[in-house]
């Protein structure tokens, strides 16, 4: 079923069940929540295209929301450039996840996890568990404006979704990401680029994960060191939902956009329905365990079609072969009985009749023969 099916079906049923969520205060609460998810969601497609993982962006995350609240120093004019500065650190830790990854050639498993828990443990150091509040007043106020269901959440989530739809479908790098992830070999022999596009996949990824903190501590009103705790798997389940495969290849942006959409809708019901907030991780790895058997289902699914269609192709071929062996082999058998017959003919002394038409057939045979 397509993730935008699924997600009406769950909006659907919150309706019916709790009518309330239909109010528009509800609906822009829903899209707040689900913006950071979308961004991170966003940034891990095009690393898990490539065939690689990003366990750092909650950690990266939650650095961002350090950074604004220690460095804008509660002054409007240090809006814009603290934004700017936060985000190129973050640039800054996609690029060590990438170059480790390529160059070192570590599994991005282990490489993300390690920057994970560096940069927990330096948010928890530089801030000992409680980052100064010098949010500019700007800056605090700036995810929560809304008019009607026009709210500046939703505005980032379709300029993301579209910016990342453009970037995979319409440009190289998009495209090779593709190649990398379904065939690395492949891309290889290709002349893709797969060091420079794997390590900018991770700058994406970490650039999203910075764009969603900035977002978040927006909307909190305050940095947070544990803002972006658990948001990575969160953030993989929604890829996974929206159809994004884990070992790389296949995807869509507006894929993992449906797939956050979807869990934002579940964790909303799931508040309407007075379940505590601990219930949330207890279904994001529901959800991502059945997303996974679900593609797994699936792909085996298209390896037997394929499989199916392989076979039939040689069996067309070993008949198809088998057939023009055994004309060919008749044709040579009566070509070595006319030859025959004509060396016995002319060893008795007698003039070997020659028929026009036999004569002319046994040519086309041998010019048959020869190509």
């Amino acid at each position: 079923m397509p993730p935008a099916i699924v997600a009406a079906v769950i909006f659907a049923l919150g309706a019916i069940l709790f009518p309330r969520s239909l109010t528009v205060f509800d609906l822009n609460s829903v899209v707040s929540s689900a913006t950071p998810v979308v961004l991170l969601a966003l940034g891990m497609t095009f690393v898990l295209l490539a065939g690689e993982i990003d366990l750092s962006v909650g950690s990266t995350m939650s650095l961002t929301s350090i950074l604004l609240s220690t460095w804008m120093g509660g002054a409007s004019g240090r809006v814009a450039p603290t934004i700017l500065l936060s985000l190129a650190v973050c640039c800054g830790v996609g690029l060590a996840n990438g170059l480790l990854t390529v160059l070192v050639r570590i599994p991005s498993f282990i490489v993300t996890l390690s920057t994970l828990f560096v940069i927990a443990g330096v948010n928890l150091l530089w801030t000992n568990g409680s980052p100064p509040n010098n949010l500019a007043p700007t800056f605090a106020t700036l995810a929560i404006e809304a008019r009607w269901l026009l709210s500046a959440g939703l505005v980032v989530i379709v300029a993301a979704t579209l910016l990342a739809t453009g970037v995979l479908a319409r440009t190289g790098f998009g495209r090779s990401l593709y190649l990398i992830g379904a065939n690395r070999r492949a891309a290889f022999n290709t002349g893709v680029p797969i060091r420079t596009a794997t390590v900018s996949a991770f700058v994406v990824s970490s650039f999203c994960a910075g764009l969603a903190g900035v977002y978040a501590t927006s909307y909190a009103g305050s940095g947070q060191t544990s803002l972006g705790t658990g948001m990575e798997l969160t953030a993989i389940a929604a890829a996974v939902i929206g159809g994004v495969s884990l070992f790389g290849g296949k995807g869509t942006a507006a894929g993992a956009c449906m797939g956050a959409l979807i869990l934002s809708l579940l964790f909303n019901l799931l508040l309407l329905a007075g379940a505590s907030s601990d219930v949330q991780a207890v279904v994001t790895g529901i959800v991502l365990l059945l997303g996974s058997l679900v593609y797994n289902r699936s792909a085996r699914s298209a390896n037997w079609v394929n499989a199916l269609a392989t076979m039939g192709k040689t069996v067309g071929a070993r008949l198809v072969g088998n057939r023009r062996s055994s004309h060919r082999a008749r044709r040579v058998t009566e070509i070595q009985e006319v030859t025959r017959t004509s060396k016995v003919s002319s060893v008795r002394g007698a003039a070997p009749s020659v028929d026009p038409e036999s004569s002319r057939d046994r040519s086309q045979v041998a010019n048959r023969m020869s190509r």
